[in-house]
């Protein structure tokens, strides 16, 4: 008889287990149409609730830093298209973004590069004989804001997917010149006075306006390479030391190419207090057990 009390009970423990959780996943199931408001299906519910967060919360890493690296080249008094890649010069930066949105971002930039010119390359006469040079670096700091379109495939279905993704940005720039100008003075002695005229005006530090597109490919969910190319539109005729002696009604421009390697992170928050960082914590809104990961 104690045997069969023994096994009786034992067999009436594991009926009452099973049907407490049948109902407690009939409870979750049900917790949005309102039909019950036991103190279990409130916990279900909550627990629901603070997965979807997580779920949310973690699906991007909303922080990135990188590096780039690329060359520049200006269109500006002194510059020869028929004579491009002599004026490409090598440069880099860094960079950080913020993902405020799926599609959206926000971007810091800070790079420095050269940029020169030489009449010579020219070919013309008139510009053989006038004989101005010019080399500068420059550095520049830039706020932008970007649009990546299809950005959201990178996480469709709830996870990560590995993607070619296109982008354009659009911002606001200082940048600092120093320009190194040869006027060649001994031969150009009909242009001294607006020679002297572009020495007084002369200044450094300049606005500018940078836009451009590019495309990256995810090596990682942490990891990410992608080529860029942007224009800068600076409000100066300065960047190559020469306007008055030039052509004064339009103002330089340079370009870059750039190469950039981002890596990928969230910041740490900790939203319950309980020692498991939201990325990681299955609640992050609900206090766990670091055994249980939140």
């Amino acid at each position: 008889m104690r045997k069969l009390f023994v096994l009786f009970c034992a067999v009436a423990i594991t009926l009452t287990a099973q049907a407490q959780k049948t109902k407690k996943g009939l409870t979750t199931q049900n917790v949005k149409t309102k039909t019950s408001k036991t103190s279990s299906s409130n916990l279900n519910s909550g627990s629901e609730l603070s997965t979807k967060s997580a779920n949310t919360s973690g699906k991007h890493y909303k922080w990135e830093i990188g590096l780039l690296a690329g060359s520049s080249v200006y269109t500006g008094d002194v510059h020869c298209e028929k004579f491009f890649l002599k004026a490409l010069n090598f440069g880099g930066g860094l960079f950080a973004r913020y993902y405020f949105s799926d599609n959206f971002t926000t971007r810091l930039n800070l790079q420095t590069g050269r940029i020169n010119g030489n009449d010579v390359n020219y070919g013309t006469a008139d510009h053989i004989a006038r004989g101005f040079s010019f080399n500068s670096q420059i550095l520049e700091a830039s706020a932008l804001l970007e649009y990546e379109p299809f950005a959201k495939r990178r996480y469709r279905g709830g996870e990560f997917h590995r993607i070619l993704s296109p982008y354009v940005n659009v911002g606001i720039g200082y940048l600092y010149s120093m320009p190194n100008t040869s006027y060649n003075e001994i031969k150009n002695d009909k242009l001294l006075t607006k020679i002297n005229a572009d020495k007084s005006a002369m200044t450094h530090g300049h606005i500018a306006l940078p836009f451009g597109a590019g495309i990256r490919y995810d090596l990682s969910r942490k990891v990410s390479i992608g080529v860029e190319g942007a224009f800068r539109v600076p409000f100066t005729d300065y960047l190559d030391g020469v306007s008055q002696a030039g052509n004064p009604k339009t103002n330089d421009w340079y370009y870059t190419g750039n190469v950039l390697l981002a890596y990928r992170f969230n910041h740490k928050m900790d939203s319950d207090k309980d020692g498991i960082n939201d990325d990681e914590d299955k609640c992050p809104f609900v206090p766990g057990l670091k055994t249980n990961k939140g």
